[in-house]
C-alpha cells in the first residue's frame, strides 16, 4: 500500500467508536422530560442529514449500535459470570436504550430504574447541548479548571510535569515514586496511570510491574491525542484504607443548578473505587459503589459489583471523613460555573482533608442513579434540566 494511500476504514471506525450517535435505543426514554431534551440536544445531529434521508440514517445508526452491543454483552457476561439468559436480556437493554451492557446491568438489577432510563451517552449529549460552551470547554481542560479555581482556595494534586502531546519521551520525570498521569482534557479516564517507581527504568503501573520498553511505548500511545499531566499521587484518610486498594477511592458530588442565575445545590453524592476505562465499572468484580447521604455525609448501603443487590450493611451509617469541607468547595466552584446545568465535582479525601480532581460536566447518568438511590427526596433531575430549554 502506497504512503499516500488514504485509509478508506478510518471514517467506519471513527462512525463505531461514537455509536450510539445520539445516545439512544430503538425506544425512548420513558420521562416526558427526558424525552423533550433528548430530541432537542439532538436536532444538531441528525439535521446535518438532509430530511428524505434522515429517517434512514437514524435506522442504520440504530441496526450499526445493536451489532456492537452484541459483543460487548458476550465479554461482560463472560467477564462476570452472568448467564444466557441474562446476557440475551442485557443485549436487548442495550439496543432498545442504546446503553452499553454494563450501565444497563445497574440499571436493570442495581436500581429500580423507571421505564427506560436515559443512557450515560444521550445525558451527555443533553447536558453538553445545554451548557455555555465556553465554561464547558474550561472545564473540559484539567489545566485550565486549577487556574481558575485555585483562586477560590481549591486545593488539587501537586503537579510535577506537563508532557506535551506528541513529545519523543521514553521515561516519565524525576520525582516522587508515587505518580499518577491523566490526559489533560475530557472526563473519561482512560489513560489514567497509578505510577510507582522501580529500579532501572521500570514501573509499576496500576498494579502491574513493566519495564522501561512497555513505559516507553505506553507514553507513545498516551501522548497521541493529548498532552499527560505527571502529578503526585494522593493517599486515602486513614478511614477509608479498606476502600484503598488499587487507587485511593472518589468522592463525586453532583451539584445541579437552574438557568443562570440560579443557585446551586447538592443533587446527590457517592463514594467509589477508582477503576481504570480499560477495566470499567462493569468489568471488575467486587467494584464498591456507595451512595452517600447528602446531609449527614453518612455512607449508605453499598453496591459490590456485579452482585445484584449486595447491599452490605457493614458501611451503612460510616461517616465520609472530610465530606462537609467537599460539599462546600463543591458548592463554590458551582457557583463560578453558572452556565453548566449538572457538574459531578470529584476529590480524593485525603488526611489532610478533601484535594479536588476534576469537574465533570457530563456525568454518567448510571453514577448519579446510584448515587441518588440513597436519597429519599433527591430532587427529580428531568425537570429541573427542562428549564434550561430555550423555549421553556
Amino acid at each position: 500500500m502506497g504512503a499516500g494511500r488514504p485509509n478508506l476504514n478510518s471514517p467506519f471506525k471513527r462512525l463505531w467508536r461514537e455509536l450510539p450517535i445520539d445516545g439512544r435505543g430503538f425506544l425512548q426514554p420513558g420521562d416526558a422530560d427526558a424525552r423533550r431534551l433528548h430530541r432537542w440536544a439532538t436536532r444538531r445531529i441528525w439535521g446535518r442529514i438532509p430530511w428524505p434521508l434522515r429517517p434512514f440514517g437514524i435506522l442504520v445508526a440504530r441496526i450499526l449500535w445493536c451489532a456492537k452491543a452484541l459483543p460487548l454483552a458476550r465479554a461482560f457476561a463472560g467477564r462476570n459470570r452472568i448467564g444466557r439468559g441474562r446476557t440475551i436480556r442485557l443485549f436487548a437493554d442495550a439496543c432498545l436504550t442504546g446503553m452499553p451492557p454494563w450501565e444497563a446491568y445497574c440499571w436493570r438489577y442495581l436500581l429500580v430504574a423507571p421505564a427506560r432510563p436515559l443512557s450515560s451517552r444521550a445525558l451527555s449529549k443533553t447536558l453538553a447541548a445545554l451548557a455555555v460552551e465556553d465554561q464547558r470547554k474550561l472545564l473540559g481542560d484539567k489545566i485550565a479548571t486549577v487556574e481558575a479555581l485555585s483562586t477560590a482556595g481549591i486545593r488539587f494534586p501537586k503537579q510535577v510535569a506537563l508532557i506535551p502531546r506528541g513529545a519523543a519521551v521514553r521515561s516519565l520525570p524525576p520525582g516522587p515514586d508515587a505518580l499518577f498521569a491523566k490526559p489533560r482534557h475530557g472526563a473519561a479516564s482512560r489513560f489514567t496511570l497509578a505510577l510507582d517507581r522501580l529500579d532501572d527504568g521500570a514501573w509499576r503501573i496500576n498494579g502491574t510491574d513493566r519495564d522501561a520498553g512497555f513505559v516507553a511505548a505506553l507514553l507513545e500511545l498516551a501522548l497521541r491525542n493529548d498532552d499527560l499531566i505527571v502529578q503526585e499521587r494522593l493517599t486515602a484518610a486513614p478511614e477509608l484504607a479498606e476502600f484503598a486498594t488499587l487507587r485511593p477511592p472518589v468522592l463525586r458530588i453532583h451539584t445541579l443548578r437552574g438557568p443562570q442565575g440560579g443557585v446551586p445545590m447538592i443533587h446527590s453524592a457517592v463514594l467509589s473505587t477508582s477503576v481504570p476505562r480499560e477495566v470499567s465499572i462493569g468489568a471488575r468484580p467486587n467494584s464498591r459503589i456507595i451512595p452517600v447521604a447528602i446531609d449527614s455525609g453518612e455512607m449508605q448501603f453499598g453496591f459490590r459489583f456485579p452482585e445484584p443487590l449486595a447491599r452490605a450493611s457493614g458501611w451503612s451509617g460510616k461517616p465520609v471523613p472530610g465530606y462537609e469541607e467537599a460539599r462546600r468547595m463543591a458548592l463554590a466552584c458551582a457557583a463560578m460555573f453558572d452556565g453548566l446545568p449538572m457538574v459531578a465535582w470529584e476529590f480524593i479525601l485525603t488526611p489532610g482533608g478533601p484535594v479536588m480532581l476534576e469537574g465533570n460536566s457530563e456525568p454518567g447518568h448510571h453514577y448519579i442513579g446510584l448515587a441518588a438511590s440513597a436519597q429519599t427526596d433527591t430532587p427529580s433531575l428531568f425537570p429541573l434540566l427542562a428549564r434550561w430549554l430555550p423555549e421553556a
